[in-house]
């Protein structure tokens, strides 16, 4: 993953902005995501209101708003279509802060497959 704005910022700020660790990442009008392979999860720890725009190849796939306040907010997209870029702002700042990122692929149709027959291992195991 690449940020492609050049001027989003790792910063310490203050523990009130990033209550988990005290750091975060502070972009300047909105922090933009390049993804090195499509992805169809993203998820965000932060202040204030957050926006999702998902493209995939310059095109616009997904738009999703969280108009919250205040601090320790959690906030995620699953998408059916996969996207390649994102571009997060908050809807009522001009600033926009993020204290984690949380980001990866949900598995193909062979990976579910795989995945389903451990969980349905582990459901019979537990009832035993």
């Amino acid at each position: 993953m690449t940020f492609t704005d050049g001027n989003d910022l790792t910063s310490g700020v203050s523990p009130l902005t990033y209550p988990q660790d005290g750091w975060g990442l502070d972009g300047n009008g909105d922090i933009d995501l390049l993804f090195d392979a499509p992805r169809t999860f993203l998820a965000v720890d932060y202040p204030g209101s957050m926006r999702f725009e998902l493209f995939l190849d310059g095109q616009l796939v997904g738009d999703e708003v969280f108009a919250t306040n205040g601090r320790g907010n959690f906030a995620g997209v699953i998408s059916t279509i996969p996207f390649d870029s994102v571009v997060l702002s908050d809807i009522a700042d001009p600033q926009v802060f993020i204290e984690d990122l949380h980001f990866t692929r949900i598995p193909g149709p062979s990976g579910l497959v795989v995945l389903s027959g451990v969980l349905f291992a582990r459901s019979r195991s537990r009832r035993s």
